[in-house]
């Protein structure tokens, strides 16, 4: 798992605001009204939606299957993150008993906290085998918890798709804050 380095990458591109570049710039929520951008590959499928919370999902796709969703909540409270992070954890096990078998998941935790800053990174994430085409599925939750929003991050690829876990990557590190948000 790529967990640890990407964690602190993210982290640092979160607080900071830069990122290396691909192909589309994708903004959250939307051209209009800029909170944060990503650069992602242009051949991608992207899609949005907003869940059962009302909060905005969007996910681009590889034809390899190869998945990144970002989407932000806002918070008001340490009630409100942990709450969070709880609903977070129960969604994604879910997600992965319904569409994997032999799932090893880690739950995320803290693996970097900036109190001057305010962000704490959580990750976790693990591997299991996809009930649609058998193949061996690698996966990180990150989860970057600011004084008022919680950014959360989704990556998914097959563990033998190289160029699309680069690529996920790659995304995740273009992670740009509008200016003002």
């Amino acid at each position: 798992m790529r967990a640890i380095p990407f964690a602190l990458q993210t982290t640092l591109c979160l607080m900071l605001g830069t990122g290396s570049a691909l192909a589309e710039t994708l903004y959250y929520p939307n051209q209009n009204n800029v909170e944060f951008t990503l650069e992602v590959p242009d051949d991608w499928d992207q899609s949005k939606e907003k869940d059962d919370d009302g909060i905005l999902r969007i996910t681009v796709t590889s034809d390899n299957g190869a998945a990144f969703q970002v989407a932000k909540t806002d918070i008001t409270s340490e009630n409100d993150l942990e709450s969070f992070i709880a609903d977070t954890i129960k969604g994604t096990r879910d997600y992965l008993k319904e569409n994997y078998k032999d799932v090893k998941f880690e739950n995320p935790k803290i693996v970097e906290k900036d109190d001057n800053a305010g962000v704490a990174t959580y990750v976790g994430g693990g591997k299991a085998i996809s009930k649609d085409d058998g193949k061996v599925y690698v996966f990180e939750s990150v989860l970057v918890a600011g004084k008022e929003r919680v950014i959360e991050f989704w990556l998914e690829s097959a563990e033998d798709d190289k160029e699309g876990g680069q690529r996920l990557e790659d995304i995740a590190k273009s992670f740009k804050k509008a200016a003002g948000a």
